[in-house]
Order: C-alpha cells, then structure tokens, then sequence
C-alpha cells in the first residue's frame, strides 16, 4: 500500500514542485498511519452485513441460520421487519427471540420463525458469545442494495421459484419507496454517474492535501444513514429486475398473480409498463412522465395493508 501511495504523490509532486520529493515518503507514511487509526477504530465496533437471500445463495443463508450468536434484522415478503436473536436450528429458516421485546425473567421468550422464502433483505450482527441477555446492540443499516438483474439463476427458475423472486424484490423495492424515493430517468442516471465520479476524483485530491497537511483523510463516515441517492438506484434497480422476472413468467406461461388491490394481475401491469417505455421510444411521452406510470403502476404490486417499516415488528 505504501508504494502505492508514493507512486500517487510523486504524480502529484511534480505538478506541484513546492511540495517536494523529499516529502514524499513522510507524506505516504502518514496516509497509511491514518488508514490503519481508521481501520482499527473501526474494528473496534461490531461489523454489519448484508445479505439479499435468493436461490443462489441459500448455501449462506442456511450457514447463518445455524448460528447462535448473531442478532439478524430481516425485512420479509409480507414487508414487515423483525429483529431476532438467532437460536441457531436452522431448518430452513431463521428461528430466535425478539430482541426488541423486553419479556418477565420468568417469561419464556416466545420463538419466531421466518422461512428463507418469506425473506427480502437481512442485516446480521455477531454478539458475544455467552451473553443471553438482549444485546447492547445490533445491526448497522449504512448501505442498501441494488438488486441485479436477472441472469442464468433466475433463468432456470420454476414458476413457484420466480414468485418468490418477484415478492423479495418488491420488498425491496418498497422499503426504498417507504423514504420517498423515486427511481432516476435514463437522463437522470447518466448525469448522476457523471457528478459521482467527479465526487469520487474531489474526495481523491482531498485525501492528498489532507495527508500533505498531516491530517487523517475523511473519506469515511460514521453515520448510518442511507441516502435518498441510494433509495433511488435502489428502486431503479429492483424495478428492472422485478420486471425482468416478470418477463420470465409470461415467457414460461406461469400463471398471473392478482395484484393485492384486485384490479390488475401482475402480467397485466407488465404489459402496461412496457406500453409506456414503447410510448418514450417513440417519442410520444417524456422521460419522466414514463417513470413516473412505471413507478405507479409497480406500486400496485405492493400490499394495500403494507405500513411503512417500523423495526420491531414480527413474523411468526
């Protein structure tokens, strides 16, 4: 890494010449000493991951599902989120206590259980082992996923299979729209890539003029907050691959679904989808009058009961 780094400043020094060679090793030295302080700070407090569980990694989600220390945050189908400390039986599901409920000493904790289907999103958390208490903590939500699109797994699904597909990335898909989120135009996503990556090169130079002026570069945040940005590659990105999977569906002759309010069947509301994007490819509606029906007419796969996410609430 250090080398690396030189090789970063002796660029950067020979465009500015009264920065200096000579300082070049001392300047790499202070910028890997701040990447390590940062590293370690960080390892100091437990480690969140995510998972999108889907057929292709159920080897993962069962592996998880045997373990006793871990305290897992899951968002289901149903769009509901629950927060278990995982009993570690597996089975094909996880199984554990409610954290977030407080039960009498001589109360035995009630037990959930969540099949890996009714599954969309979870964040897990390792905890001390031996502590059977109620963690003093638990998982960190600081990113949220952007759902590929469909590929060779999803290709070689059976019907049942892909309904199950389409409803994890609904969940998804809603939880984004819970804050607001409205995916970005194909206008919007390119002008969007283009600001990051000029993001991307201001955040490189200040990092140097930091570690030229001896300070710790502030290329990483603490907070835990997911950006409205990312709700909306997020929504863009389960609206592709939810109706990719519908493409699927119709493609294999699997039967509709009726959409929760019962006007519509999901296969119905594709058709529709792809009426508007045909009406933008011929020049007939903006860009933004597209997305907009799109993201509307998507919505309505969603359950009409479905209530913003709240952490604590329960799937047996």
């Amino acid at each position: 890494m250090a080398e690396a780094l030189q090789a970063v400043f002796r660029s950067y020094a020979s465009e500015h010449p009264e920065v200096g060679l000579r300082l070049i090793p001392r300047i790499a030295a202070q910028m890997l000493s701040a990447v390590l302080v940062v590293g370690g700070m960080a390892g100091c407090t437990p480690q969140t991951h995510m998972l999108v569980p889907s057929y292709s990694n159920v080897a993962e989600l069962n592996a998880l599902a045997h373990k006793s220390n871990v305290v897992a945050d899951g968002l289901t189908v149903g769009r509901k989120e629950c927060v278990l400390r995982l009993d570690g039986k597996g089975g094909g599901a996880f199984s554990g206590q409610d954290v977030t409920v407080n039960y009498p000493p001589e109360t035995s904790p009630e037990v959930f259980r969540i099949p890996f289907e009714q599954l969309a999103l979870v964040y897990y958390v390792a905890v001390r082992a031996g502590n059977k208490g109620a963690p003093s903590y638990g998982p960190v939500k600081e990113s949220y996923p952007s759902l590929a699109a469909v590929g060779a797994v999803e290709r070689g699904l059976d019907c049942s299979a892909l309904d199950v597909e389409v409803a994890r990335a609904g969940a998804i898909r809603w939880y984004a729209r819970q804050s607001g989120a409205m995916p970005f135009t194909e206008h919007e996503a390119l002008v969007q890539h283009g600001k990051n990556a000029a993001k991307d090169v201001g955040l490189t130079v200040i990092a140097l003029l930091f570690a030229v002026g001896g300070g710790i570069s502030p290329l990483h945040s603490s907070g835990a907050t997911v950006s409205v940005e990312a709700f909306r590659w997020a929504v863009r990105a389960a609206d592709r691959r939810e109706l990719g999977l519908l493409q699927l569906k119709r493609a294999r002759d699997c039967p509709a679904r009726t959409t929760p309010g019962g006007d519509n069947t999901d296969l119905e509301i594709l058709t529709q989808v792809e009426g508007n994007r045909a009406a933008l490819k011929a020049g007939e509606i903006s860009d933004l009058i597209q997305i907009t029906r799109q993201t509307q007419l998507l919505d309505r796969l969603d359950p009409a009961a479905a209530l913003p996410a709240e952490a604590g609430s329960t799937t047996r």
